[in-house]
């Protein structure tokens, strides 16, 4: 597989969803970053392939505790992969921890030991934060230390606003629902992605409020990395509305390398000014029918004041962010829980 002959490389870089060393190795014209989670991780840790690094890391640390174990098996696991990907690295932070600004710390600061001890630089690695009040504090805090962040969870250009504030390094808007995945009946089913799936708005709408505070006032903006895709039109989609990356499961990024041009709906380099300037002026997942862009939160408001009590008060306002983010830790959780059960087991056979 060739990512260089690739349509969608043409105008943004791809980031590969997955921890498999072996899958990343395949494929020519080396990705830019890796990312994981707990979903991905629990996974690795039952795959017999693996036994040898799990066994050896709960040799050696397994008095510490799983948490421990847990973080040091992901810095290897991501050091086998580090040599087939021109980036980062990226890990997260235990979502059970979402709302508490030192258990954010302690994770991220737990996995930043685990990387040094390894062999990988702050320069290539960051760690995925979810996108609440608490969580953006710890990011802001753990930047001042060096180590770069991701706000993941998002669903909002409020998260997205926060996450700047924060100054994280990157973020990773859901262009799905996380139930999407597993419930085919959740998925969007249009015509043309870009201006008719409900999230290409919002995604339009960060990639403005950016540029707006880039150009006013000279901040540095994350870079946008897009997530949760099922088809490749989704990526495609995201790309063209001005993220510098896109974050691909295998299995749609197989799909990305193979397609033809004669597949695209449109030049990924097409001019596309009118269509955003539609996506701009609406909100159909608000379902409002009267919003525009001069409804778009702004950098006047301080995110991140009182704990990130202003966040935390945007996402229980708007109904899909709040279910969304909900669903997206929940199954985050119940992934963690397989992963502490397989380890706190191994620790008792030791």
């Amino acid at each position: 597989m060739s990512i260089q002959a690739d349509a969608l490389s043409s105008i943004c870089e791809i980031d590969i969803d997955t921890m498999d060393s072996s899958y990343a190795n395949r494929i020519n014209g080396k990705p830019c970053d890796m990312t994981s989670n707990q979903f991905l991780m629990a996974a690795m840790l039952c795959d017999e392939a693996n036994k040898d690094i799990v066994d050896g890391v709960i040799a050696e640390l397994g008095k510490q505790g799983w948490k421990v174990v847990f973080c040091r098996i992901a810095a290897l696991f991501c050091k086998r992969t580090l040599p087939f990907i021109r980036g980062r690295v990226l890990v997260q932070v235990s979502p059970r921890g979402a709302y508490d600004y030192e258990d954010t710390l302690s994770w991220a600061r737990e996995y930043a030991k685990a990387f040094e001890h390894v062999g990988i630089s702050k320069d290539r690695y960051a760690i995925k934060i979810p996108t609440t009040g608490p969580a953006m504090n710890a990011a802001k805090q753990l930047e001042t230390e060096g180590i770069a962040t991701l706000g993941t969870a998002m669903f909002s250009v409020t998260q997205a606003v926060a996450a700047s504030q924060a100054n994280c390094y990157a973020i990773s808007p859901y262009y799905n629902e996380i139930k999407a995945h597993g419930d085919p009946s959740l998925r969007i089913n249009v015509e043309d992605f870009l201006t008719q799936h409900p999230m290409s708005n919002r995604i339009a709408q960060i990639r403005h409020v950016y540029n707006i505070e880039r150009e006013q006032n000279g901040k540095k903006q994350p870079q946008m990395k897009p997530a949760s895709f099922v088809v490749w039109q989704e990526a495609m989609a995201c790309a063209m509305l001005g993220s510098e990356n896109v974050t691909a499961l295998p299995p749609t990024l197989d799909e990305l390398i193979t397609i033809s041009s004669s597949a695209l709906q449109r030049d990924p380099k097409a001019d596309i000014s009118k269509e955003v300037e539609v996506l701009l002026n609406n909100d159909p997942l608000t379902g409002s029918t009267s919003f525009t862009k001069a409804d778009l939160p702004t950098y006047k408001t301080d995110y991140l004041t009182n704990n990130g009590a202003a966040l935390d008060a945007a996402n229980e306002a708007d109904p899909v962010t709040k279910q969304r983010l909900f669903d997206a830790l929940e199954l985050f959780c119940s992934f963690e829980d397989q992963c502490k059960t397989f380890i706190e087991e191994k620790l008792v056979a030791v």
